[in-house]
C-alpha cells in the first residue's frame, strides 16, 4: 500500500512468495483480552457501537474494530511505549502507518488517559470525542 511502484519492480519469484505468504492463515490462538480492552469494549457497547475484539485484518490483530466503519481502536497499554516515556515503540508506529494506508481511521486510547478518568460517563465522552476526531 505504501510503496506500490517499488512492489511492482520486484522479481516475479519474490512476488509469488509474497502472495503465498499473504494467503497463509495464521494459527488460531485463543488469548485472553486484557481488562483495558474489555472495559473499552463495554463503553463502546453502551454507546451502541457494533465492534469486534481481537479482530484480524490483513497481517494484524487489532484490539477493537468497528463493524460498520473502518475504525480501529488501539488500547495503548504500557508495553507499547518505550520505558519511562510516552513515545510509542517503532513497531507500533509502523503498524499505525500501515493501518492508515489500508484506509482505516485509528483511535488512540493511551493507558494513562484511560486510568486518569474515573467516572464511567467521562470515559464514555472521552471515547465519543476520540472517535469523532479520528
Amino acid at each position: 500500500y505504501l510503496h506500490h511502484p517499488v512492489y511492482k519492480e520486484l522479481p516475479d519469484d519474490v512476488l509469488k512468495l509474497f502472495r503465498k505468504a499473504h494467503r497463509m492463515d495464521a494459527p488460531l490462538s485463543l488469548k485472553a483480552s486484557r481488562l483495558f480492552v474489555r472495559k473499552l469494549s463495554h463503553t463502546l457497547t453502551k454507546l451502541k457501537i457494533g465492534h469486534l475484539i481481537d479482530a484480524d485484518r490483513g497481517p494484524f490483530t487489532f484490539d477493537i474494530v468497528e463493524r460498520d466503519r473502518k475504525v480501529v481502536y488501539e488500547c495503548n497499554h504500557f508495553d507499547r511505549f518505550y520505558a519511562y516515556s510516552t513515545e510509542k515503540i517503532a513497531s507500533m508506529c509502523l503498524q499505525e502507518r500501515i493501518v492508515k494506508a489500508m484506509g482505516y481511521r485509528v483511535v488512540q486510547v493511551p493507558h494513562w488517559h484511560w486510568n486518569k478518568i474515573r467516572h464511567k460517563k467521562q470515559r464514555t465522552e472521552y471515547i465519543r470525542m476520540s472517535r469523532y476526531y479520528a
